[in-house]
């Protein structure tokens, strides 16, 4: 497992939630920053010692945290306005190198202005509406399948796709269950990771293919949540 250095600047996932909820103009700006630096995203929770006003805690980082190894990059981060928080002591965890050509903020703000032709595909080298076949590796396809969704259930919402995007149902749940018997009788190439209520019936929302980095999302929408959507997909397709 790889270890995160000390020294470290960390934007946690919380803090980009944040950003999503007050201040688009500043994470596209924050983002676009961050893509010019060497950089590592979190695959999985964990707990660090972080420094904050000179005294020493535990933080538990979640999912799609941001990890910079430049603290050249300090100054230019407490521009934008955004939490940081700085490694105080060496510490193991699984996180992803990146492969990017264009910048992440604008990956994002050119996906919510393509929402509108309701059909585009996001790529590691922009994005491109009136494409939206199946998508290929490193590739989110984004389209206006599904209206009308009375309710979206998550099947996997610890994946870094949908991370803290929706809420957890509890497996005990009747929901749950309906999902889960659909998704074991539907087993396809592209993994569901939630299904909606539409019409009275169940139909798969967002996918993956977890070998080649392909995302499919069969809806569209607006709102926070769709935005972290996005940004959580474009995260997820970046890494190596």
């Amino acid at each position: 497992m790889p270890s995160i250095n000390e020294g470290t600047i960390v934007i946690e996932h919380a803090s980009i939630v944040k950003l999503v909820s007050r201040d688009l103009d500043g994470l596209y700006a924050l983002l676009n920053e961050v893509s010019s630096r060497s950089i590592h995203i979190l695959d999985e929770p964990t707990v660090a010692i972080v420094e904050v006003g000179g005294e020493r805690i535990y933080l538990a980082l979640g999912v799609n945290s941001l990890l910079i190894e430049d603290q050249d990059f300090l100054s230019n981060i407490k521009s934008t306005g955004a939490e940081f928080y700085v490694i105080a002591k060496r510490t193991w965890a699984n996180y992803s190198n990146t492969l990017i050509s264009k910048g992440i903020g604008e990956l994002l703000s050119n996906s919510l202005e393509a929402l509108s032709s309701k059909c585009f595909t996001i790529r590691t080298q922009g994005v491109v509406r009136g494409e939206c076949g199946e998508p290929l590796d490193h590739e989110i396809s984004v389209l206006d399948r599904h209206k009308f969704i009375e309710k979206i259930i998550p099947l996997k919402p610890y994946h870094p796709v949908i991370y803290g995007v929706y809420s957890h149902v509890a497996f005990s749940s009747k929901e749950h269950s309906m999902i889960l018997k659909k998704y074991l009788s539907e087993l396809t190439q592209m993994d569901p990771l939630a299904y909606g209520k539409c019409l009275g019936d169940l139909v798969s929302l967002i996918e993956v293919d977890e070998v080649h980095r392909r995302v499919r999302i069969n809806y569209v929408s607006e709102g926070r949540d769709y935005v972290l959507l996005l940004l959580n997909a474009i995260l997820w397709i970046i890494r190596k």
